[in-house]
């Protein structure tokens, strides 16, 4: 009786190890409580092949965020320590700045909308294309000002705010990446 009893404790023990086992294996692929099928269909692609939807590359927009964020910066740092910014410099960073937000946009493109929407990461999307558009309006600006041979002041503020929506659609980026539970890059070790 007592071997019947063992046995019994195993068998019961075993299943219920099993079931954990099946839950954690579960939950380390996509959290979740249940899992958006959208969500996790992208992030099986990316996984996959290193893209998904119709070659949407995540690691791409985050180079080219940065990028256009680098060169905002750069312009707004010299503008605000130097008394005149040399325009051809001034032009080559805001040059710079609309060709990877351009990038990224065209990035962005490659999201199949539906799949967007079965996924619920549309609102991530229109977020960040609208702070592309707002960036590129201080482009616009800032070229303005560079031809007008503005105050290095004037053509700093326009790329503090340049840098203020690039930040914003980084943030959305952000928020996109971790909802797919895709990681974005991170500096290199040191």
């Amino acid at each position: 009786m007592s071997c019947r009893v063992l046995m019994i404790t195993l068998v019961t023990v075993g299943a219920v190890l099993s079931t954990s086992l099946a839950n954690a294996q579960q939950k380390s692929n996509f959290p979740g409580k249940p899992a958006n099928p959208g969500r996790q269909e992208m992030s099986n692609s990316y996984r996959a092949q290193g893209s998904f939807s119709r070659g949407y590359r995540p690691s791409m927009t985050y180079s080219y965020q940065n990028s256009a964020r680098s060169h905002a910066q750069a312009l707004s740092s010299q503008g605000q320590a130097v008394k005149k910014i040399d325009p051809q410099t001034a032009k080559e960073h805001v040059a710079e700045v609309k060709k990877n937000v351009a990038a990224a946009k065209t990035e962005l493109t490659k999201i199949d909308m539906e799949a967007a929407k079965k996924a619920e990461i549309v609102q991530h999307i229109d977020a960040m294309k609208k702070h592309y558009e707002a960036a590129e309006k201080c482009c616009s600006d800032a070229d303005h000002h560079i031809e007008a041979n503005a105050e290095s002041g004037t053509i700093a503020s326009c790329c503090a705010d340049m840098d203020k929506h690039l930040a914003a659609a980084e943030a959305e980026h952000k928020k996109l990446m971790e909802l797919l539970h895709i990681e974005l890059p991170k500096p290199a070790a040191k």
